[in-house]
């Protein structure tokens, strides 16, 4: 029976027996504006973080030196609400950039502070000459993403939002500098026989790390075994830029991937 008992419990759910739970506090923490002159204004003193559709969006960065080393397994990022309105579904990117918290608390330009327009106020651009913070986030860049449903609040106005471990992966290898947050519900509606009622864009608040301990985000990631062994590094490159717009490329690589690598490689459009 004891024996029986030991194979049970390695195939619990959550992976191997002994997996191990860690919870990293957010380090750093802002959000962006992309309305009129808000899009030159630094949030990063805030007492809370906002998600509004394609308007506003958040930022949080946490150390990854815990996970270095370790599987990621699973990973939710923990917020309080702040207002009525609630998170719904979101989208977890990684962020191709550095970037500057700044101290802002309210829409203010600050120079040498992170932006929608610029990565530091009010010259340096998030990738290249003309670009903005699109241009970092949501598959552009290099960044991964994918979007997933909060959980209801609790009793004390807590949410959980799923984020992809390859998204977490992502910082932990140094091609990521945080975890952009963007509310993928936007506009809502709804509809009682032929009455018809519209929330647009509604404004939905999570507290800061600026709001005090008790109150700001944090992530809780799974750790499953060590990994120790690196992909294989990229060779052979040829690029291409025939018919494409000035500045940008088509790159391929054509070298053999080991076994951590996708068995087929993608061609992918980098800006120069």
């Amino acid at each position: 029976m004891d024996r029986l008992l030991c194979v049970l419990l390695l195939f619990l759910p959550g992976g191997l027996l002994g997996a191990e739970t860690v919870r990293l506090p957010v380090t750093r923490d802002t959000w962006f504006s992309e309305v009129g002159r808000e899009a030159d204004c630094n949030l990063g003193g805030a007492g809370q973080l906002k998600l509004k559709s394609i308007q506003e969006m958040s930022l949080v960065d946490f150390d990854p030196a815990p996970l270095r080393g370790r599987v990621v397994q699973r990973a939710t990022l923990h917020v309080r609400v702040r207002g009525k309105e609630i998170l719904r579904r979101v989208t977890g990117s990684s962020f191709s950039a550095e970037w500057v918290e700044g101290t802002a608390p309210s829409y203010e330009p600050q120079e040498g502070s992170s932006t929608f327009n610029h990565r530091r106020h009010p010259d340096v651009p998030w990738a290249y000459p003309g670009s903005d913070l699109t241009s970092v986030i949501l598959g552009q860049g290099g960044s991964i993403w994918r979007m997933a449903d909060a959980s209801q609040p609790d009793a004390e106005g807590w949410q959980q939002v799923p984020i992809d471990p390859r998204v977490v992966g992502a910082r932990v290898a140094g091609t990521s500098y945080g975890l952009f947050l963007f509310d993928d519900t936007g506009t809502e509606w709804t509809r009682n026989g032929e009455e018809f009622q519209l929330r647009l864009f509604p404004n939905r608040f999570v507290h800061s790390r600026d709001s005090g301990r008790a109150n700001a985000p944090y992530l809780t990631v799974e750790l499953g075994p060590a990994d120790s062994q690196p992909p294989a590094a990229p060779g052979d490159f040829t690029a291409e830029i025939e018919q494409l717009p000035a500045g940008e490329a088509r790159l391929s690589s054509g070298n053999t991937c080991d076994t951590a690598c996708p068995a087929a490689l993608e061609r992918n459009r980098h800006r120069g």
